[in-house]
């Protein structure tokens, strides 16, 4: 077998891990808490994404506010 050591907390269950056993037999249970902080990273990059998109927004809006108030004093 391949002895691992685990020390933690089970994703499923919140109890805490601190045992040898088969790596093979830990893969389930690693793969859940692989999953769980993945979806917690794809929420924080889509957080990240909707903050740039608004600031993009704001930042366009003052841009054509420049560029059409530089167009007026142009025309004059």
């Amino acid at each position: 077998m391949f002895w691992i050591h685990m020390l933690g907390t089970h994703p499923q269950t919140g109890q805490p891990v601190d045992q040898f056993d088969c790596s093979m037999r830990w893969l389930p249970m690693l793969l859940v808490e692989s999953s769980r902080h993945t979806r917690g990273v794809q929420a924080a990059v889509e957080s990240t994404r909707n903050e740039i998109t608004a600031r993009q927004d704001v930042l366009n809006s003052a841009v054509k506010v420049a560029q059409r108030t530089t167009n007026q004093l142009e025309d004059r």
